[in-house]
């Protein structure tokens, strides 16, 4: 009995720490998963005043390279592994307080798309949709194809993961140029915090999480990141993307019921041989 209960609970943290070695995520249930990924995108100057305002949008793909848990890696990108998306705002409205867009201490605040489609067909802006996460096993993530087009097309060729919404939640930068510098240039640093609109990520929900580091809104949100943004240039990398940025996006995954049934039965019986023994 002993030795079953011993394997019982080596099998929940098996399953709890595990890590896949195909072409899933690895997300541990039950605590924190820090997955920390590259974008790149460009800004759409809908108005062309060659500053940002509301109604232009950005669009871009983003590649998530590891995934860490307390520090340890539980899932890392590979040749045929891949977890890549792509992504699509609208800037919601800027406050300059200097009227000077060449200071970097403006705040730009970002909605969904409100336009009724997707220019690229990946999202679905009427659901409020801002983001979209794939799974690969075939076409490695790159971000200096051919064209655009080909770079959305290899970051979006998997199996659809989720899609994330603001609605509920934020996504802004402050403290930001309103016309990007160039060179290379740190621009600012976003934040958001995003729900799941389409889930098939297979977890059994998500804790509600709050960013320690975002000031501004202070919602309990089901993912949140930071990203710091560079611009490079108006040419861009090979002249496909203009801006860059990376962090850790975090998620909270709740374990299975059942899994936590199993685990207290499991200790409550061993527990009840260790009386036993005692008693004897």
């Amino acid at each position: 009995m002993r030795k079953w209960m011993m394997v019982t609970i080596a099998s929940f943290i098996l399953v709890m720490w595990g890590t896949f070695l195909y072409a899933y995520p690895t997300l541990v249930q039950g605590v924190d998963n820090d997955a920390y990924f590259n974008n790149y995108e460009n800004w759409v100057d809908v108005d062309q005043s060659g500053s940002i305002s509301a109604g232009d949008y950005f669009y871009g793909i983003l590649s998530v390279q590891n995934i860490n848990v307390g520090g340890t890696t539980v899932w890392y990108q590979g040749a045929n592994d891949q977890f890549s998306g792509y992504f699509l705002i609208e800037v919601a409205s800027v406050t300059d307080p200097d009227n000077d867009p060449t200071t970097a201490d403006s705040t730009i605040t970002f909605k969904p798309y409100s336009g009724i489609t997707d220019p690229y067909g990946i999202l679905d802006p009427t659901a409020g949709e801002v983001m979209a996460l794939y799974t690969d096993t075939t076409t490695p993530f790159e971000y200096n194809g051919i064209t655009v087009a080909d770079d959305i097309a290899k970051a979006t060729d998997g199996t659809l993961w989720a899609t994330l919404t603001t609605n509920g939640g934020y996504w802004y930068t402050p403290n930001a140029p309103l016309k990007p510098p160039g060179g290379g240039n740190k621009v600012g640093t976003s934040f958001a915090g995003l729900y799941f609109v389409q889930d098939n990520t297979g977890e059994p929900g998500w804790k509600l999480i709050n960013d320690p580091l975002e000031g501004i809104v202070n919602a309990n949100v089901q993912v949140y990141f930071q990203s710091e943004i560079e611009d490079y240039g108006p040419n861009g990398i090979n002249g496909t993307w203009q801006f860059g940025s990376n962090d850790p996006a975090t998620m909270h995954p709740l374990p299975e019921p059942t899994t936590l049934l199993l685990l207290g039965t499991g200790l409550i019986g061993l527990a009840g041989i260790g009386r036993k023994k005692k008693k004897k």
